[in-house]
Formats: C-alpha cells, sequence, structure tokens
C-alpha cells in the first residue's frame, strides 16, 4: 500500500503531470495506494492527499511519489534517489490556489522544455524551505538562501539543485497564472531580495506554511490571497521598463509558440500596450518580433524531434506542434537555421 490518505469530500484534479516515461493519474485505489475521495460542492480550504512512502520498496516507492504529486506539480520530476526514496507529502486545495508540504530526500528536480511541449502548465510556484538551494531559470542561476521565497515559472524550463547532506523540505503555493497576469517572474524574484515588499513576502509566506502545518486551513486560505496580492505588487513596482516589458513579451510569446496565428497584435493585447510600443521594445535589441518567434519555434521543433516520447510523431505533427501551418516552410526555415533536414536530426 502507498500509504495515502485522501480527504472526503475533496475535488478531485482532472490535469495530470509527466513523470518521465509513465502514464499518471490522479492518486487511485491500486496495489500501491489506498485513496478515497468524493466531490465538493463547494471550494473551501481541504486536504487533498496526504502520505508516505518510507514503507514502500526501492523504486516502487519513486514511482508512488511522482503518482501523487504529479496533478499539482504539473511535469516536475524528481530525480530517482540512490536508495530509498522516502518521502511524505501533503497536498491541499486552498480554493483559488493549491499547496504542497513535501519532505523527500535530497535530490534534483528538473522541468525542461521537451517536457514543457508535451505538457504545458498555466501556473507558478512560490516555493519556501528552510534550507538553501539553487535554481537555473529563465537563463540565470540563482542561489536562494533558507527562509526565502523564490517564485517559479512552470511553463519554462527550469532545474533545482538542493544540499545533497539534507532532506528537501518544501513549501510550495500553485498559483493559476490568471492570478498573476503578464508578470515578470525574474524581475518579481529580484525584487524579493531587495525590496522592503519582498521582505513583507516573506514574512506572510512564512505565515501561510505555520498555518498550513497548523491545519488552519480557513486562515491558509485568506494569507494564500495576500501572498498573491503582494507578488502582483512586486511585479508593478516602479512600472516596467522596456526590458522588463521585453522579457514580459517573450515569456507570454513562448507559451503561444503552437498558436501560428499569435503574432504582434495579441502581444500587445495582453501587455497592454500598443503595438508600436513592442515594436520597439525589440528593435532596442537589434530584433524583430517575427524573426524572434521564428527562431523559437524552430528550437522548440528541435527540441521535440530529438524527444524520444515523440519518435513515432510524424514530422508533419512536429511542425504543428511548434506553430507551422504549413510544412514545406517549415522544411525550408528548418534548414536555413541549423543546415541540415528535421528528419535528420531524429
Amino acid at each position: 500500500m502507498c500509504g495515502v490518505r485522501r480527504s472526503r469530500g475533496s475535488p478531485r484534479r482532472t490535469r495530470v503531470g509527466d513523470t518521465g516515461g509513465m502514464t499518471p493519474s490522479p492518486p487511485r485505489s491500486d496495489a500501491r495506494s489506498s485513496v478515497q475521495s468524493s466531490a465538493r460542492p463547494n471550494r473551501a480550504a481541504a486536504l487533498v492527499v496526504s502520505g508516505s512512502t518510507r514503507h514502500l520498496a526501492p523504486g516502487e516507492d519513486y514511482d508512488c511519489f511522482c503518482d501523487v504529486v504529479a496533478p499539482v506539480y504539473v511535469g516536475v520530476r524528481p530525480e530517482r534517489a540512490a536508495g530509498p526514496f522516502a518521502a511524505d507529502f501533503a497536498l491541499y486545495d486552498l480554493g483559488a490556489t493549491g499547496y504542497g508540504v513535501l519532505r523527500t530526500p535530497p535530490v534534483s528536480a528538473r522541468r525542461d522544455a521537451a517536457a514543457i511541449a508535451r505538457l504545458s502548465d498555466d501556473a507558478f510556484f512560490l516555493n519556501l524551505g528552510p534550507a538553501g538551494w539553487a535554481v537555473e531559470h529563465l537563463g540565470r542561476s540563482w542561489a536562494v538562501p533558507g527562509g526565502m521565497p523564490f517564485l517559479l515559472d512552470n511553463d519554462r524550463p527550469f532545474r533545482i539543485r538542493v544540499d545533497p547532506r539534507h532532506d528537501l523540505r518544501l513549501h510550495s503555493l500553485r498559483i493559476p497564472r490568471q492570478l498573476l497576469p503578464g508578470i515578470d517572474v525574474a524581475v518579481v524574484d529580484a525584487r524579493i531580495r531587495s525590496a522592503e515588499s519582498g521582505a513583507l513576502l516573506a514574512a506572510q509566506a512564512g505565515l501561510l506554511a505555520t498555518a498550513v502545518e497548523c491545519g488552519r486551513l480557513d486562515v491558509a486560505s485568506a494569507m494564500s490571497e495576500a501572498v498573491v496580492g503582494l507578488l502582483d505588487g512586486l511585479a508593478r513596482e516602479g512600472g516596467a521598463s522596456p526590458a522588463d516589458r521585453l522579457s514580459t513579451a517573450k515569456q507570454i510569446a513562448r507559451r503561444h509558440l503552437a498558436d501560428p496565428a499569435f503574432g504582434l497584435a495579441h502581444l500587445a493585447r495582453a501587455l497592454r500596450c500598443s503595438p508600436r510600443t513592442v515594436q520597439s521594445d525589440f528593435a532596442s535589441r537589434g530584433e524583430t518580433l517575427s524573426t524572434w518567434l521564428l527562431g523559437e519555434r524552430l528550437d522548440r521543433a528541435r527540441a521535440l524531434l530529438c524527444d524520444v516520447e515523440w519518435h513515432g510523431r510524424t514530422v508533419a505533427a512536429v511542425a504543428a506542434a511548434s506553430g507551422f501551418s504549413d510544412v514545406s516552410t517549415f522544411h525550408r526555415a528548418f534548414r536555413a537555421r541549423f543546415g541540415c533536414t528535421p528528419t535528420s536530426v531524429r
């Protein structure tokens, strides 16, 4: 048995995550997990699922952990531990947000471009732990001290590295993207470290963690709204500079690479600015939106062609998933950029 307990009246999450070759699903009753669930008519805060893998055999413990947490941590895959994967977990529904409390062996975790192409996720994670950890995200390397929150965009690649001497203990608030539209995650993370409101966010995130651990989920639900409000405030402090706006524009555009119709007008609406402003921001870096989009779509296509999960798919399917409506155009652009045909990279 997996040692999993699902709270009666808790909602079943229908979105599942990538766990590296498995076909994950929400926790279920099977040989490894004993789970109870039922529909809950309202969205009051509640425990969704909790459990432990400490009594399971090596290999089975890791698979069980990934299977259970996948619906919340969409597409995030921890590495396998050298020995037993002794983990404890509790996942909560706080209404508009989700919350996870995890303790695992000191293993790294990652979400790469291929995983994102297979399964996108319109959410952010605000992570908080007592020990420091390192993050590679948004083209930067971050050293995160213990007790400092860090915001991750789960629709962008990242890698988390932890101290191998200590178990990973993590509190994680899952925030749907629509609650923080158009924010620049890198700017927010920088301001968490430097702005006075960043210190307020750290204090509020710590109080939220305490409320969850004490079982005060009604209080935690209200505190999570305050945390989201503080993040929104950090994103808006001082207004957006052209460089910040360009970074945000690229984040938004990357989420729409598969849509061949996505272009200047859509991006300007998302940024709440004029199309000319978007063009000027790209021009300030010696770029145009159309050239940049083409490069991003070709990079995405190459990642899919190299992904073993896509080896059974046609080149036309890869082209469509990368935002190309015409296969011939895709072939010409791919050869021009990489000097080879799409088929040859497989």
